[in-house]
Formats: structure tokens, sequence, C-alpha cells
């Protein structure tokens, strides 16, 4: 409906007024009317986690948490934490749960 009245009003006024009178957006009526093919869009290659572990890391996590201490655990960071500090994980001490 609004592509026929554009069309219709453009040789008498222009593309600018008749887009304007009909409430059209200029740059929407030229991109639903292009005559060349859309740019292609660059393929997108994703960055990697700054913070991510490392190969090395991420297998001595899976060997510590399917280890006979890190299964019986309710909680992985009790299994983790001692595994790569020497210390007793902080979780669980002290904290109420409402």
């Amino acid at each position: 409906m609004i592509d026929p009245a554009v069309t219709e009003l453009a040789p008498v006024i222009g593309f600018r007024r008749a887009c304007v009178a009909v409430g059209e957006a200029q740059a929407r009526w030229y991109r639903r009317h292009r005559q060349s093919p859309t740019p292609p869009k660059p393929e997108r290659v994703p960055a990697p986690q700054p913070r991510a572990l490392s190969e090395v890391e991420r297998k001595e996590l899976r060997a510590v948490l399917n280890s006979e201490a890190g299964s019986g655990n309710r909680c992985a960071s009790r299994a983790i934490y001692p595994a790569f500090s020497g210390q007793s994980p902080p979780c669980g001490r002290g904290l109420k749960r409402a």
C-alpha cells in the first residue's frame, strides 16, 4: 500500500518528499528497491575467551573431578580448590542458607 503511493508521488515531488508524505523511511524504501545484490557479510571468527582454561588446565580439572576425591563431594569447589591450592575450600564455612 505504501510502495505504490511512493512510486506514484515520486515523479511529481521526488522520492524523499514522497517517503515523508506517506510516512515511509527513505532508507527502508531504498533498501527494499535495491537494484544491486546485498553486500556479503564478513565471516565472523569467534574470539577466544581471555579467561578460558588452557587444554592442560582442562585436563587437570577433569582428572580431579573424575577422581575419587572429586566424585564424593557435593560441591565441585571442595574437590577443585584443594587440588590446585593445597588449602581447604572456602565454600560451606560459616555460610547460612535462608
